[in-house]
């Protein structure tokens, strides 16, 4: 049961992500950059949606899961800085932006899936507390970010970061499944 708390826990963080980056990329483009579309935001998450069946059968998930994490990790920094040092440069924040998301599309499902693989005779009540635990753990991601900066990029890359490697840390710390 610690390996499926565990991956639960890592399920809210890495699916607390996507809502977080969407909404800080829309804000930032629109506010900061003045471009920005809705359609490009759909397409992207689209393409990373489609590497995840190639990752799960190509390498198995456990190690699937340690790449996806560890690019969620490399976005959420390279996006910190892509804010701080190129300020409202579109580039950065564009490529910064596209490895995490990779990694997230890459890690949410693994995790969701393992997380809720156990209670497969009471799947309607895991993903209604699953998703629950989602939306809790974004409102308190959203609030950090806006508490630690007054500019929203800042404050998600800050927060993507660390939790991205909180997410890295709990996925080593389980280790290889048996």
């Amino acid at each position: 049961m610690a390996i499926s708390t565990v991956h639960f826990a890592l399920g809210i963080l890495a699916e607390n992500a996507l809502p977080a980056a969407f909404s800080a990329s829309c804000n930032h483009f629109l506010e900061d950059c003045g471009v920005f579309s809705v359609v490009m935001a759909e397409r992207k998450f689209v393409q990373v949606e489609r590497q995840i069946f190639l990752a799960h059968v190509v390498i198995g998930s456990h190690d699937a899961m340690f790449i996806g994490l560890g690019l969620t990790v490399v976005g959420g920094i390279a996006l910190f800085l892509s804010v701080v040092v190129a300020k409202n440069s579109l580039l950065p924040f564009l490529l910064s932006t596209s490895v995490f998301l990779f990694g997230v599309g890459i890690a949410s499902p693994l995790s969701s899936a393992t997380a809720l693989t156990p209670f497969g005779n009471k799947a309607g009540v895991a993903a209604a507390l699953f998703g629950f635990a989602q939306m809790a753990g974004a409102a308190c991601g959203a609030s950090l970010a806006a508490v630690l900066s007054n500019e929203p990029a800042v404050g998600l890359g800050i927060v993507l970061a660390l939790t991205s490697l909180l997410a890295l840390i709990l996925h080593w710390r389980t280790g290889q499944p048996k």
